[in-house]
């Protein structure tokens, strides 16, 4: 499923890992929305020991959502 994914996607952030997001398809994302409790969320989370992830294609930790 991840290969067709990747086919359909052109994904806001270039650096992101290649191996995870596409980056020639119909559908752009976006991301980078700065969201009211934000930096309140993503320091909670780290200070129970997850990390903070910056959607590079990893899904595990906390991180920003893409949107369509």
């Amino acid at each position: 499923m991840s290969k067709y994914c990747k086919l359909l996607e052109t994904h806001f952030d270039s650096t992101a890992d290649r191996n995870h997001s596409g980056f020639e398809g119909p559908i752009h994302t976006i991301g980078g929305k700065i969201y009211p409790l934000r930096r309140a969320l993503q320091e909670s989370a780290e200070m129970l020991g997850h990390r903070y992830n910056l959607v590079r294609g990893d899904p595990m930790g906390l991180g920003d959502i893409a949107q369509c």
